[in-house]
Parts: C-alpha cells; sequence; structure tokens
C-alpha cells in the first residue's frame, strides 16, 4: 500500500485544511478565559464554578485519544474530520446560547470530543499526503497553526468582546467553525477523487481481531511510548507555566500587573509558533531528531532559571519567554517518532498513543503544581474567604519545570535513535527486536504492507 509520493496543491490543500481545523480547536481553548466575565454573569455562577465548567472540555479530550487513533486508522478521514470540526462547532452554538452550567459544560464537552482529532488529524494527513522527508516539517507546520490561532484567537475575540459583547464574538466563531467543516470536507473529497491513496480504505476492511493485532503491534513498541514521553516532558512546562500558573506567579513574586503577566505568559505560545517552525525546517536536512530534542530541552532548562527565578524587567522577560518557548518547541519531533518505526497506515494510533500520553502526564503535573502551593499555605485568607500564599510557595511549586526538563535532557541518553530501541536491554521490554526491519520482519503476517 502506497502513500502519496509528491507534493501537489490537492494534497498541500487537503493537509491545510487539518492545519486550520488545529487552529481553530485551540481557539475553543481559551474561550473560557476570554469571556470568563460574562459567562460568570450569565450564569450566575463564581469563577471556580466556571473554571470546572470549562474544564469539561478536557473530560472529553483526554479519554477520546483512546478512540480517535481507532477511528483515523480505520475509517475515511473525510467523514471523521468533518464531523469533529461539526462537533466543536455545534458545541459553540450550545455555549453561546446558553444561560445554564447544564447547557455550557454540555457545549465545552462536545467540543472537546470534536477538538481531540484535530491533532492526531494533522499526523494522519500528514502521514497520507505528504512525502516522508517532509513529513517533520508538516506536523512542525501544523503545530505554528495552533499556536498562531492561539495567539491570534486571543487577541481578535478580546477586542471583539470588548467592543461588542459576546454575543457577536461568539457568532464570528461559529461562521468560523462552519467555513472549516466546509473546507475539510471540500478538500478532502478533492483528494479522494484525484485517486490519492489512502491507507484507510485497506484498514477499514480489516477485521476488528486483525486491527485488534495492529494495536497490540503500537502498544508494544517501545519507542512510541519514549515519544510520548519525550512530548510530556518538553510541553509539561507549557502546561503548568503558560496555560495555568503563570500569571499568578508572575503578579504574587515579581509584582506584574495582570495585563503584564498575561502578555509574557502569551510569549510562550509565540516562540513556540516560531521554534516549531524552525524544528520542522531543520529535520529536513538532519536526520538526527533526538539530537534536536536533547540541545532544545537542555537550554530550555536552562532559561526557565531566568524566567522564573531572576527578577527581569519587562522587555527582557518577554524575550526569555519567547526563547524558553523556540527550545521547548522541539517537542513536536517526539510525534515523528512514531512514523520512523511503523507503517503510516497507523499513524492515528500512534500519534493518539504519544498525544494520550503527552496530555496525561502534563495534566498529572499541573495538579501536582497546586498541590505544592497548598501544601505551603501559612493559612491566610482574604477577606472574601480565598486563600492566599506565599512567594516561597509559588517558587518551590514552579521547580517542577526545570526537574522536567533535565529529566527529559537525561533520557534522551537511554535511546538509539538509529536503531530506533533503548541502549539497555533490561527485563522492562522483553523482546529485544526493537530495529524497525526486524519490527516489520516479524510482524509482517500482521501489518501486511508493501515494502
Amino acid at each position: 500500500m502506497k502513500t502519496n509520493e509528491n507534493l501537489t496543491l490537492i494534497s498541500i490543500l487537503a493537509v491545510l485544511s487539518g492545519f486550520l481545523f488545529y487552529a481553530y480547536e485551540y481557539i475553543l481553548r481559551i474561550i473560557p478565559s476570554i469571556m470568563a466575565p460574562q459567562f460568570s454573569a450569565a450564569m450566575h455562577v463564581n469563577l471556580t464554578t466556571l473554571g470546572a465548567l470549562g474544564a469539561y472540555y478536557y473530560f472529553a479530550y483526554t479519554p477520546m485519544q483512546l478512540v480517535v487513533g481507532i477511528m483515523l486508522d480505520r475509517y475515511e478521514l473525510k467523514k471523521i474530520l468533518t464531523l469533529a470540526a461539526l462537533a466543536c462547532t455545534l458545541g459553540t452554538v450550545l455555549i453561546s446560547i446558553s444561560n445554564s452550567t447544564f447547557i455550557f459544560g454540555l457545549g465545552r464537552f462536545i467540543q472537546g470530543c470534536g477538538s481531540a482529532f484535530a491533532w492526531v488529524g494533522i499526523i494522519k494527513l500528514a502521514a497520507i499526503y505528504v512525502p516522508k522527508k517532509y513529513y517533520g516539517l508538516a506536523t512542525s507546520l501544523g503545530a505554528v497553526f495552533g499556536f498562531v490561532g492561539a495567539a491570534f484567537g486571543q487577541a481578535l475575540l478580546g477586542y471583539m468582546v470588548s467592543s461588542y459583547g459576546n454575543s457577536i464574538a461568539l457568532t464570528l466563531v461559529i461562521l468560523v467553525g462552519i467555513f472549516i467543516t466546509y473546507f475539510i470536507f471540500n478538500e478532502l473529497s478533492r483528494a479522494e477523487q484525484q485517486n490519492i491513496e489512502t491507507e484507510n480504505k485497506s484498514i477499514a476492511s480489516t477485521s476488528f481481531k486483525r486491527w485488534l493485532r495492529q494495536f497490540i503491534i503500537v502498544l508494544k513498541t517501545p519507542y512510541i511510548w519514549a515519544g510520548g514521553i519525550i512530548a510530556a516532558l518538553l510541553f509539561t512546562p507549557t502546561t503548568v507555566f503558560a496555560e495555568l500558573w503563570g500569571i499568578k506567579y508572575l503578579t504574587k513574586v515579581y509584582a506584574y500587573s495582570e495585563a503584564q503577566a498575561s502578555f509574557i505568559s502569551s510569549m510562550v505560545f509565540i516562540g513556540w509558533a516560531i521554534g516549531a517552525a524552525i524544528s520542522g525546517v531543520l529535520t529536513v536536512f538532519t536526520q538526527s531528531k533526538i539530537r534536536l530534542i536533547r540541545y532544545g530541552s537542555i537550554s530550555a532548562f536552562a532559561i526557565s532559571f531566568l524566567l522564573l527565578y531572576v527578577k527581569l524587567p519587562f522587555e527582557i522577560l518577554c524575550f526569555i519567554s519567547i526563547l524558553f518557548g523556540i527550545c521547548s518547541s522541539v517537542q513536536v519531533l517526539s510525534f515523528t517518532m512514531g512514523r520512523d518505526v511503523l507503517p503510516a497506515k497507523l499513524a492515528g494510533i500512534t500519534g493518539a498513543l504519544i498525544n494520550l500520553i503527552c496530555v496525561g502526564i502534563g495534566v498529572c503535573f499541573q495538579r501536582l503544581a497546586g498541590t505544592i502551593i497548598d501544601i505551603f499555605w501559612s493559612g491566610g485568607l482574604t477577606s472574601t474567604g480565598l486563600r492566599t500564599y506565599s512567594v516561597n510557595a509559588y517558587k518551590f511549586s514552579m521547580l517542577i519545570i526545570p526537574l522536567v526538563l533535565i529529566g527529559c535532557f537525561l533520557f534522551t541518553f537511554i535511546l538509539d535513535e538509529k536503531k530506533k530501541k533503548f541502549k539497555f536491554p533490561g527485563k522492562i521490554f522483553k523482546d529485544k527486536k526493537f530495529t524497525i526491519t526486524e519490527r516489520l520482519d516479524k510482524y509482517k503476517t500482521l501489518i501486511r504492507f508493501k515494502h
């Protein structure tokens, strides 16, 4: 079974549809933070309750990774991704008309279900429509679209909300969702009409028993788990700092205003967008992804101390945040590790497994950071009864960031990139045949693809 060997306009547009979907998904993630006061007033709830309702997005997104890869590998991408984008749009419609916590939570849950397909969809589209040489570049550009979507969406929606109100802003988001849904359906239909081979056609016709064996192959491939661990360790600092605790940390420890702290935190995402593009280009000229990951992780480790523990002027700290994002963005290369060891027909499962490990570990570290802050609570309360925390509580909690980055750096040394295996035999993995050739020979009766 062959995949597309040449870049054509139709194949580029097919992959672009996935890029746009991922950018849209990132916009949906940040909607509650942009419109929090309006939602809170409309439903008569406090911000704590609103935060819990917003988390319904991740309650759907994370466990959905268990089935996303299965569906993308077994069924037509056109149908699956179109329905996923439509779900995101319908979830936004529910949020726009909600005046109750149930409708709002349901809308976020539906958004999370649809969004779960966005990143893995890029991985699958790139595996099918992009030559293997440019696979790393394609996935990196997909990440760029996501982070640019977050930055642009935050700025535009913030302006729309302040100038025209929630209703107009959400209507714009819904219209964008409708356009992206149509674009995905149209471009993937054109790709099918041009007879660009999609390996989904063959895998959808296989028996469930045979597919299950292929799924087990992915689970038993240690190099895939290595990719997931690297992805998690490199993305955890961003989830802990930029997505959750960064604003509170900068306002408490360095007395920046919330506006300044928010801007500094957002610069991490700008750095990710820049760095992901650079990483993608570098993969075209070098075969060593692990070396790039190693350099990026140790650089991010060093920069994290400047970001967290040195009082710097606002402008310099913004620049440091961008550098931190650039170095951390080598994380996108971890998703290409699955493509290095298994065929394109299993790209959905491998990408979903790596993403599941990444998101799952990241959520655990987010919670750990909050737990550490609570451990150091000295009993202080505000006039409204909210807990107050010391500077040291925040500083100790953020030690998670340099620790996971140095952990990622050290982890790369136990991987043999040439043979795609761990350097030590150990007893953890009983099967010692981890090279691409040996693995494909061993399981060729199960995978059955043409060399």
